[in-house]
């Protein structure tokens, strides 16, 4: 394939660029890390390597002026020298896709002042552009089939015509449970342009891949739009392209994810978990014949987030994080593990794509993180196993003064365990100097902090003002293993405390952490944990709680996914609601005295606003200093761009405040 000639009036002006900031008079001495920084961030995703392996394509967006996000498509050659956006039309660009034979590139767009988005087709040799589909509705996400002839692609439902008539005069009651509106599978024929539905009415479709043959797809379907079924009540099935007959293969009403085939189309490899807990970690294997599914890597002392199968031979991609560090496995179905490279991140990325392999399987390109630099594309060839930046983006990182990342090992004071997590120090820590510890949680549980730059968790803000930041991957993690993921069952809340705790004293037994001076803190079920340790101690001087969970037995009758917690208490809380009481924050409240700092976003759906409210008033009620901020618009975490600089002062001025600076 050619790249269009235009191209190298953008490149060769960057290189000399370059050149000229490697000279000794433009080195300058290095910054403080700044809010603002994080704002100039550009973020890449979804990195698509061509068939041929020569060139990949992924999505960058940034802020612009109008602190609003755009993201656009960007194609850069194996060798890293030819780079540039596909297109320069305003508008949002994502889910790019090569056509089998390379020659062209699907992506979803919409453009600036449109309503919805749709696919379009690049030419990427002479950058003719074609727009492919005129939906109501947005489409969401696409994929070829094998002959290059059709595309298949989700779009949710729209009202028809009666329906919208009554919702105009007010004739909009919610029945709660019965899903009128899904997500359905669509087929495109290019040479048409005709489009036809592919599933049936009455399901979401959240993830689908063609067969070899073309002749069917593999579909992860549920009755259940929401997350609910897309995380834990989900099925797989085979379904058939032209009559078309559904076939289930799997009715597990757990986490299953990234459904593929192999190459000869008679197996199927996805993600699922072990037994009936409902968090995903393992690879499972299906026949398309209907057998039951085995497992692989379930004794492997790490955790699998993502998985392809190898398009040339018997054997399985899978993305793993073991310890902290993630890496690309080439698995055969025995189970025997080879690694082939190393892509490193500040957290497990258990959503969205981060890596691709070409049609040969010897190259691949990957999202990779350093500890001072945020992500960017990167290049692997996987027979010399080496590895090699294709981007630089983010490179004003490199004039900023940032303190060292590392591992920290240590065993937990009650039983013994091994426990691992990250240390991210200020620019100026000295040796033998006790400075300020911020504890931070991740959430998931089921995440774990890796070696990455850390900024999208704030550890950078924290350390710019001189304090330690400490994240731990307590019990319930991933990263070491489904044994250590499930060893929070039942027990959410003082098993990872004390396993936190004993890293904390492991910190100050160092010499490193000032224990006079400690604050903590995290979102989701980092918000859950945070909201826990002020129950149980004092010895922090300041917390901040963000869309925590407080009660989870209100937690379970209000969430988007109530299986979420069957799966960590075995029983819905009518069934045995003491153990759920006993893991909740709310029934120690009275034990509070450490100020807190509660942000919860006033649409979150994951841990509603009223857990917020509850832990608020107990505290409240108790005379605990609290403060609660509600945050319009938003969802499970804070988005929008003057929120976060919000929040983000909001945070720094409660800890300095409470700690001193």
């Amino acid at each position: 394939m050619r790249f269009p000639s235009k191209v190298f009036c953008l490149i060769f002006p960057c290189l000399l660029l370059g050149l000229a900031l490697l000279s000794p008079a433009a080195v300058q001495e290095k910054r403080p890390f700044e809010p603002e920084d994080m704002f100039k961030i550009k973020r890449i995703s979804d990195p698509r390597i061509s068939p041929d392996g020569n060139w990949a394509v992924f999505v960058l967006s940034e802020y612009g002026e109008d602190h609003r996000r755009d993201s656009g498509i960007w194609m850069v050659s194996w060798d890293g020298i030819k780079l540039q956006r596909i297109t320069d039309i305003a508008g949002s660009q994502s889910s790019p896709s090569w056509s089998p034979s390379g020659e062209g590139l699907a992506f979803i767009f919409r453009k600036e002042k449109e309503r919805t988005s749709q696919i379009f087709m690049i030419l990427p040799e002479t950058a003719e552009l074609r727009q492919l589909t005129f939906e109501e509705n947005s489409v969401r996400s696409l994929e070829w089939s094998p002959d290059g002839k059709k595309i298949a692609f989700l779009k949710r439902d729209v009202l028809n015509d009666k329906e919208r008539e009554l919702q105009k005069k007010g004739y909009d009651a919610v029945v709660v449970d019965e899903y009128r509106l899904h997500t359905r599978l669509w087929l495109l024929d290019l040479d048409s342009g005709k489009v036809r539905p592919l599933s049936r009415e009455g399901q979401t479709v959240f993830d689908f891949r063609w067969a070899p043959d073309g002749k069917c797809l593999a579909l992860r379907l549920s009755e259940i739009p929401t997350a609910e079924g897309n995380e834990y009540q989900s099925r797989l099935v085979l379904l058939d392209v032209e009559t078309p007959e559904e076939k289930i293969l799997c009715r597990k009403l757990n986490a299953l994810a990234a459904p593929c085939f192999s190459p000869g189309g008679d197996l199927l490899a996805f993600i699922g978990p072990i037994g009936t807990f409902k968090e995903r970690g393992i690879v499972k294997v299906q026949s398309v014949s209907g057998e039951k599914p085995y497992g692989l890597l379930e004794d492997y002392p790490g955790n699998v987030w993502d998985l392809v199968w190898h398009p040339r031979e018997d054997k399985i991609l899978a993305a793993v994080s073991e310890g902290p560090h993630n890496y690309l496995l080439k698995l055969s179905l025995e189970g025997k593990t080879d690694k082939l490279f190393e892509m490193d991140r500040s957290i497990i990325p258990y959503w969205g794509s981060h890596w691709s392999v070409n049609a040969d399987g010897n190259r691949a390109v990957f999202l990779n993180e350093t500890t001072g630099m945020p992500p960017e594309v990167w290049a692997a060839d996987l027979k010399k196993r080496e590895t090699r930046a294709l981007t630089s983006f983010n490179r004003y990182f490199e004039d900023i003064q940032l303190g060292e990342v590392e591992e920290l090992r240590w065993k937990n004071s009650e039983d013994g365990r091994e426990v691992f997590g990250i240390v991210v120090k200020p620019p100026d820590f000295e040796e033998g100097r006790k400075v300020p510890l911020v504890v931070w949680f991740h959430g998931g549980p089921a995440y774990n902090w890796g070696l990455g730059v850390h900024v999208d968790n704030w550890a950078r803000l924290f350390t710019s003002r001189g304090w330690m930041v400490f994240l731990p991957n307590f019990r319930g993690s991933s990263g070491s293993g489904m044994a250590w993921m499930t060893a929070n069952v039942e027990n959410w809340g003082r098993g990872p405390m004390t396993d936190v705790m004993s890293g904390v004293d492991a910190l100050i037994d160092k010499g490193w952490a000032d224990p006079e001076r400690m604050c903590v803190g995290g979102g989701s079920y980092g918000g859950y944990l945070t909201s826990w340790v002020v129950t149980q101690t004092d010895r922090f001087k300041a917390a901040y709680v963000s869309a925590g969970v407080a009660n989870i037995v209100t937690e379970y009758a209000l969430t988007d996914e109530p299986s979420f917690l069957i799966g960590y208490f075995n029983q819905p809380p009518y069934e045995n609601r003491d153990v759920y009481v006993r893991n909740s924050p709310v029934t120690y409240a009275s034990n509070v005295k450490t100020p807190v700092l509660i942000v919860h976003g006033e649409n979150d759906e994951r841990v509603p606003l009223s857990q917020a409210y509850e832990f608020y008033m107990a505290l409240k009620h108790y005379g605990a200093p609290v403060r609660m901020i509600v945050y319009p618009r938003e969802y499970h975490g804070v988005r929008e761009y003057a929120h976060q600089l919000d929040v983000w002062n909001r945070v720094m001025d409660w800890f300095e405040t409470h700690m001193g600076k």
